[in-house]
């Protein structure tokens, strides 16, 4: 009974994922542009305020079916897609939500590719034992690469839902060293971090960087994917991968 609950609860947060991607590729927030600039925010806030109403719309034209139907049959099609379509709306508005808080934080939900994760596990040279902590793990996949290179590998993400389904893949592969934990990265303390881990947004990393330089210990690394520190100058770089130490 509690593995056919799990795997209903891996299924939902894949359906949530499947719309939140459908939406950052709408919005144009896919991982391949740059997603932070104002026009691709505006962008945002149109096609969603848009979605929305579509979604409005539809319920509101369900209901008036529902009133003025007279078979059974037809009301009760009409009441399971009214029920859906509520919940798609609701849904909608709490992956939204989620984007735009993450967005004022920290930075909204993009994935690192595969090949790039690869890159970083290697650049990173772990050591058995060491603690590597990524900022924002999204659905883990730097998180278990790490685990697998020998590190005590943490996670740190805001997105509940994608903390679910990393913890489903955490037990379904009985992985021992793996830690996620649902937080806002700016109260998590890095006091016992090794290797650091970021996929980040250009106007955080200043404060991010002082973050780092208060709480890491010394010769820490630091791996920003994609993104630069402002006035730090890199100790390697590899494409769009740069490596800090913290001195």
């Amino acid at each position: 009974m509690g593995s056919k609950r799990k795997r209903w609860k891996y299924k939902i947060v894949h359906c949530i994922k499947g719309l939140q991607i459908l939406l950052y590729f709408t919005f144009g927030l896919c991982r391949h542009r740059k997603p932070f600039e104002p026009l691709n925010l505006i962008k945002m806030l149109i096609i969603s305020a848009t979605l929305l109403l579509a979604i409005s719309l539809v319920s509101i034209g369900l209901l008036f079916l529902y009133i003025t139907a007279s078979s059974v049959l037809v009301n009760v099609l009409l009441t399971i897609s009214l029920i859906i379509t509520i919940l798609l709306f609701l849904i909608t508005i709490l992956l939204l939500y989620s984007m735009i808080m993450a967005t004022i934080s920290a930075a909204p939900y993009a994935n690192t590719p595969h090949r790039e994760v690869k890159k970083i596990i290697k650049l990173a040279n772990i050591k058995l034992g060491q603690t590597l902590l990524d900022l924002g793990s999204g659905d883990g996949r730097l998180v278990f690469a790490a685990a697998k290179a020998g590190a005590n590998a943490i996670g740190v993400e805001m997105q509940t839902h994608l903390v679910w389904r990393s913890n489903y893949k955490k037990n379904k592969h009985k992985i021992n060293n793996v830690t996620f934990i649902k937080s806002n990265l700016w109260d998590y303390n890095l006091k016992d971090v090794d290797i650091l881990t970021l996929f980040f947004i250009p106007h955080r990393m200043e404060k991010l960087k002082n973050k780092i330089k208060k709480e890491m210990k010394p010769n820490s690394i630091i791996i920003s994917y994609d993104f630069k520190f402002k006035d730090w100058p890199e100790q390697t770089k590899d494409g769009k991968i740069n490596i800090y130490k913290n001195i």
